[in-house]
């Protein structure tokens, strides 16, 4: 029996923080996450086809999307965006896609970026640790029976 709030051992995840410009990536397995270098996503099908060999070559099990909720956690227009990415992406690729309220997780990443005393060109890779604490959430909030 696994323990609540325990991702599945031997499970890979890739936490994913989509943005017009830049995706952010993350990869996790055992509870454990470490950033991923971003993708350029301006271009829907190159950024899904990055995502695809990412995914390939990292045996990637479950991709977990950060939903950019509003506060009272509603859909907004970039959540649109975001399903609407992942689910071209489960098409093309047949995984499992899961999502996780990111409500401030930039802002919660670019305070880690400073206090860890990235310089402002090293903040750049703040979309990846935006994935990462997308991970980490996604990891505190499985509920696994």
């Amino acid at each position: 029996m696994k323990n609540k709030n325990t991702p599945s051992k031997n499970t890979t995840y890739l936490g994913v923080d989509y943005g017009k410009k830049r995706t952010g990536l993350a990869l996790g397995r055992n509870g454990l996450t470490a950033i991923l270098t971003a993708i350029d996503s301006k271009d829907t099908i190159y950024a899904l086809n990055e995502l695809a060999k990412i995914i390939a070559l990292n045996k990637v099990d479950v991709i977990v999307f950060g939903l950019p909720l509003d506060a009272e956690g509603k859909d907004t227009a970039m959540s649109i965006e975001v399903r609407t990415f992942a689910n071209s992406l489960k098409r093309k690729i047949k995984k499992n896609i899961q999502y996780v309220n990111e409500f401030q997780s930039s802002v919660e990443a670019t305070e880690d970026a400073i206090s860890s005393g990235l310089s402002k060109k090293g903040r750049k890779s703040v979309d990846s640790i935006s994935a990462g604490i997308i991970l980490k959430r996604y990891f505190e909030n499985l509920d696994t029976e």
